[in-house]
């Protein structure tokens, strides 16, 4: 079978992995860098760069920085009638979007941290006032640790927001959210029927425990209470392959920090010594389908 991987992030580990995987199973597989998308319709014709190969299916991952390019890409794949797989990205109107996914856990009784959000300024300023402290500051549309601070008083959040003022941040692309004091910080990853469960430790001197940052990972047991919150957290989103973050508190609380689309799957390999992108590319195969 002939697999192309269209991504806007051919660098990415995981990336590698895939084509590499596909090529162990006796697939010819390639990369298809979307970083640089464009397309002309000249003459009834339509032209893509860069030029989607004879393939059979195509696996849309990691489309971070090229997320409006996925409609016409879909329409098109579709043109040709190759089988996609893409992890609902499509069905989900090309948008991952931190502030929708906690508001759709939120109102399906998914326990999440104090969650303050605001289409202006004015109101940021106002919840600095009442809010508990520490609290965590992060920009939506950002993944893997980044743009995501830890602010401990009310003044230190007015500097915060101010900074993101000058630097011309839409306000309703600010979450903020109260820090909780865990115990664990666990990744639970889920590929259709599958669970596995690792501890993220943070490196010395970070609040933020991502594999992608330096933290550490270790095998973490999978208790009945995280199985079924992480199954349906995911459920609440629309996914079939989902990272879910869980904080389990000193009291043993959990909570759902959020539900990441592309899940990294390096850490988790490392966590557990399986082939995650193997397991991965399987389900892909088996669920690719020609676009409705």
């Amino acid at each position: 079978m002939k697999i192309s991987i269209i991504t806007s992030n051919p660098k990415m580990e995981e990336i590698e992995r895939i084509k590499a995987e596909a090529q162990k199973a006796g697939h010819e597989a390639s990369v298809v860098d979307f970083s640089n998308f464009h397309y002309s319709y000249v003459d009834g014709k339509v032209t893509f760069f860069p030029e989607i190969p004879e393939t059979d299916m195509a696996i849309i991952r990691g489309m971070f920085s090229a997320m409006r390019s996925v409609e016409p890409l879909g329409q098109y794949l579709k043109s040709r009638g190759i089988k996609v797989f893409d992890n609902s990205i499509l069905s989900h109107k090309y948008s991952i979007n931190k502030v929708f996914d906690i508001t759709k856990l939120i109102f399906s009784g998914i326990p999440v941290p104090d969650y303050y959000h605001a289409r202006g300024y004015e109101a940021l300023f106002a919840y600095a006032k009442t809010m508990k402290y520490p609290a965590i500051i992060k920009t939506a549309g950002t993944g893997k640790g980044a743009a995501i601070y830890m602010v401990k008083s009310v003044e230190e959040m007015n500097e915060a927001l101010k900074l993101r003022q000058k630097e011309n941040v839409k306000p309703r692309k600010i979450i903020i959210q109260n820090f909780i004091d865990y115990k664990y910080d666990l990744r639970v990853l889920v590929i259709g029927d599958k669970m596995y469960c690792m501890r993220r430790i943070p490196k010395t001197g970070d609040f933020r425990a991502n594999f992608s940052l330096g933290g550490s990972v270790e095998l973490f047991p999978i208790t009945p209470e995280i199985e079924d919150l992480s199954r349906r957290a995911i459920k609440s989103i629309g996914l079939d392959i989902a990272g879910v973050d869980v904080l389990v508190d000193k009291n043993g609380r959990l909570s759902i920090l959020e539900v990441n689309h592309t899940p990294g799957m390096i850490g988790m390999e490392e966590a557990t010594g399986e082939n995650i992108t193997k397991i991965y590319l399987d389900y892909a195969i088996s669920h690719a389908k020609i676009l409705e």
